[in-house]
């Protein structure tokens, strides 16, 4: 009889979560299943076939290398030799990513019990899970299947606006917005950036405060902005003026919805602290455009709280934000940031932040936060969800890709002090 993969079996998988029941159909012919039974060699490393393995069934292990002395792949035979290896089972939460996701493998998969599994093409994958309606000129919500909406009024009322194109995305800080303008094609004038700058003494105190520190310091101590405009530059201005700006945009009149927004900034500006320190560490980023693409991953969160507020009773049904944000928080973040004119690197980094398994062609900021992410979970309720970092396709493309993840943990440790007089200065 031949093995059978329902949709509701696929729902348990994290590439597939989020997707609605019509696109969960359209997956399922696609599906190639299989049955093996113990000591069974499913994977060997350095396999590229360009598939997507995932365990339905039993248990497996995942061994980074097996010498080729050894006569059979048993368990026993491995802990005879005392072979390090993982053990993936079936339900738990690693299995709900695929197994040895990177290409090449960097593992061999045996079957530790009888085990089933399928498998399907990466690109297929790709093909149908992505919106019809996400172009370069907008980005919108797909086709959701209604019946599943009524779980949550706020998410039903904010995916028909939004197709009606009524929904209310916040506008660009004014200060940002201005110094903007004044440093167009980097042609600004330091006087008249100082003078924009100082006509916000929230924003003048924070970058005084920056060019002072030991992230910034020089040699002497900087008492004006135009100082401070000359020794850091108009870019890294740029950037910072954006980063602090932002925070005006997490607030709320309802008590229960500023919680939610007092936390969402919390979390951006640790994502944004290692961020900042990762670029130092990857050739080819820039420091402040890592802070600012970590305080915009969630900047999508922001409207979807403050829509909140035309519901008075949402305080007793936590459940229905919740469900909103997960469902709309990446494609309204990518609406935000488009309208505000971002460079289409920052608006990725909103649509795939909470994507562990994003690809990208070369290096990216979504990849930078995609670590950073991790990292700031970690020793949270939220670890649990995460993959094997060596899974990880952003920390295989990342200069940490050459490390191991103890030196990636260490690096981060020795610039703990940083990561900390950064979240200090976003967080005054």
């Amino acid at each position: 009889m031949k093995d059978i993969v329902t949709y509701q079996q696929l729902q348990f998988f994290v590439p597939f979560k989020a997707l609605p029941k019509s696109v969960l159909k359209k997956i399922l012919p696609y599906l190639q299943c299989y049955s093996v039974l113990p000591g069974k060699m499913i994977l060997q490393q350095g396999n590229q076939d360009g598939l997507e393995y995932f365990l339905l069934h039993g248990e497996v292990i995942l061994i980074a290398e097996i010498p080729k002395h050894i006569p059979n792949t048993s368990i026993n035979t491995l802990d005879r030799l005392s072979l390090p290896y993982l053990t993936v089972v079936s339900h738990s939460l690693q299995a709900q990513h695929p197994i040895a996701h990177l290409k090449p493998r960097q593992y061999s998969v045996i079957s530790k019990t009888a085990v089933r599994y399928f498998t399907i093409s990466e690109q297929r994958i790709k093909q149908l899970s992505t919106p019809t309606t996400v172009n370069t000129d907008h980005y919108q919500v797909e086709e959701i299947n209604h019946d599943e909406l009524q779980q949550s009024r706020i998410y039903f009322d904010i995916h028909n606006d939004i197709q009606d194109k009524t929904f209310k995305l916040p506008s660009l800080p004014e200060i940002a917005l201005r110094i903007r303008k004044a440093l167009h094609n980097d042609a600004g004038d330091f006087n008249e950036v100082a003078r924009i700058i100082s006509t916000d003494p929230a924003i003048t105190a924070k970058l005084m405060t920056a060019v002072n520190s030991p992230l910034y310091r020089g040699t002497t101590n900087i008492n004006n902005i135009l100082m401070a405009i000359t020794r850091l530059g108009t870019e890294t201005i740029k950037q910072l003026v954006m980063s602090f700006a932002l925070q005006e945009l997490f607030h709320s009149k309802n008590a229960f919805l500023r919680k939610q927004m007092v936390n969402v900034w919390q979390h951006s500006v640790h994502v944004a602290s290692i961020s900042f320190v990762l670029a130092r560490f990857t050739p080819g980023f820039n420091p402040e455009r890592a802070l600012l693409a970590g305080l915009l991953h969630d900047i999508g969160i922001a409207p979807i709280i403050n829509y909140a507020e035309n519901y008075p009773d949402i305080i007793h049904k936590p459940t229905e934000l919740t469900k909103a944000i997960e469902e709309l928080r990446a494609n309204i973040g990518a609406m935000v940031l488009q309208q505000w004119h971002f460079d289409e690197d920052l608006v990725h980094v909103a649509l795939h932040a909470e994507d562990w398994f994003y690809e990208s062609k070369k290096p990216s900021y979504s990849d930078i936060v995609i670590i950073a992410q991790m990292h700031a979970y970690l020793g949270t309720p939220q670890a649990k969800n995460i993959p094997i970092i060596t899974q990880i396709p952003a920390f295989k493309k990342l200069a940490l890709g050459h490390l191991s993840p103890d030196m990636s943990l260490q690096i981060l440790n020795d610039a703990k002090e940083d990561i900390k007089q950064t979240q200090q200065l976003l967080s005054t």
